[in-house]
């Protein structure tokens, strides 16, 4: 291989190297922030469907504040229909539990669960403004005893 070859072949791999690179990323850790609590806000039944408004709390952990966090609802059993998949928080500062400013609603289909079903599994995904991201954030919570049976 000659010098303009070993050139040209370094040259290409440095190119490589700092487009694959990207922006840098934070290291593969725990998340900073949870879901720390869940609440009931509001609850009606019509038809057969309990439709559910909850408020949540997150606590930030980590070493940052974390500027527009929210969470957002991505998976919920078939049971249940998502109307309204995300709760804002605003910035959550270091050691701090915040209370989100909205709610998440679901509608549940009481002719498809067993009134006795009590942990409901949700996956979220909890954000922020700076693009990080957490996904597969399970939840379970306690829908209790269903009305409308």
């Amino acid at each position: 291989m000659t010098q303009h070859q070993f050139g040209i072949l370094l040259a290409a791999a440095a190119w490589a190297a700092l487009v694959s690179a990207g922006a840098p990323r934070r290291a593969a850790a725990e998340p900073p922030v949870f879901i720390s609590s869940y609440t009931l806000i509001e609850s009606s039944v019509s038809n057969g469907v309990d439709t559910r408004s909850y408020g949540l709390e997150v606590r930030n952990v980590g070493a940052e504040t974390l500027i527009s966090v929210r969470a957002i609802l991505r998976k919920a059993p078939a049971y249940i229909t998502v109307l309204d998949p995300e709760v804002q928080f605003g910035p959550v500062g270091v050691g701090e539990t915040v209370m989100g400013s909205d709610a998440f609603t679901i509608a549940v289909d009481t002719s498809q669960v067993e009134p006795s079903s009590a942990d409901v599994g949700f996956i979220w995904e909890i954000v922020t403004e700076d693009s990080y991201g957490w996904n597969e954030f399970p939840l379970s919570a306690q829908l209790g005893v269903l009305e409308g049976y």
